[in-house]
């Protein structure tokens, strides 16, 4: 299964409202370099230079997302780069890495990705990472995922559209309405790939305190549709 077939651009209305979450708890990006891990098609890393970063450098192991980050982008702070970031050599220092919608996805375990984030921020340096809990609609979307990632080619298209529109008809009641048909279409791509790993906010916490960081905040619902995810996010500090 090609990287490439795990594109989609991300919703603007949910980075934004994400964001604002964020802002409105007491982050703060103005002034400082950010490293977006596994920023996709970059909707997140342009919001974070508009909020006033003074750079933002984009990474994604998939060359068709930061084939449509560079076209969507516009802002000469904003840089990205197609690079394997389990295996790519990180250059320098950034002021705070965000990592949202990744983690889980990695076969790195919490603990590695931890060590190499001390490498890479000093010391008062934040990070915002996006773990997935083991909750029954995480459990049931992977059970659907590691089903899928098994399908012959030729039915994995049909297939994808049959559980997009599902998906779409749970969203549409659960939130009111507010689902986006061409969003949850385009986030079906990542349909063929299972999960790896499940994080509990108490897991997190522990290993995240133990690489010396100091927890500054978990938030809820930072899936594109909230309630139908066990995604949360979580903010810290390095001591």
């Amino acid at each position: 299964m090609s990287k490439v077939e795990h594109t989609y651009i991300e919703s603007i209305d949910t980075a934004a409202r994400q964001m604002t979450q964020l802002l409105n708890a007491g982050l703060r990006v103005e002034g400082k370099r950010v490293l977006d891990l596994g920023c996709g098609t970059g909707t997140y890393a342009r919001i974070i230079a508009e909020m006033g970063a003074t750079s933002v450098v984009g990474v994604d192991c998939v060359l068709g997302n930061i084939k449509t980050a560079c076209k969507l982008n516009s802002l000469s702070n904003v840089e990205f780069f197609c690079a394997d970031i389990e295996d790519w050599a990180i250059r320098g220092t950034f002021d705070m890495i965000f990592m949202r919608g990744t983690s889980y996805y990695l076969e790195a375990g919490i603990g590695e990705l931890i060590s190499r984030f001390v490498g890479i921020l000093p010391p008062g340096g934040e990070l915002f990472i996006t773990f997935m809990n083991s909750g029954k609609q995480a459990l049931f979307i992977n059970a659907i995922k590691r089903f899928a990632e098994h399908l012959p080619e030729i039915l994995r298209p049909v297939f994808r559209n049959i559980f997009a529109a599902l998906y779409y008809c749970m969203a549409y009641v659960m939130e009111g309405g507010k689902s986006e048909w061409r969003l949850i279409k385009g986030k079906m791509n990542t349909l063929f790939f299972p999960l790896k790993h499940f994080t509990s906010p108490e897991e997190a916490r522990l290993a995240l305190e133990s690489g010396g960081f100091k927890i500054a905040g978990v938030y809820k619902g930072q899936g594109q549709n909230p309630d139908l995810s066990d995604e949360y996010g979580v903010w810290a500090v390095l001591r």
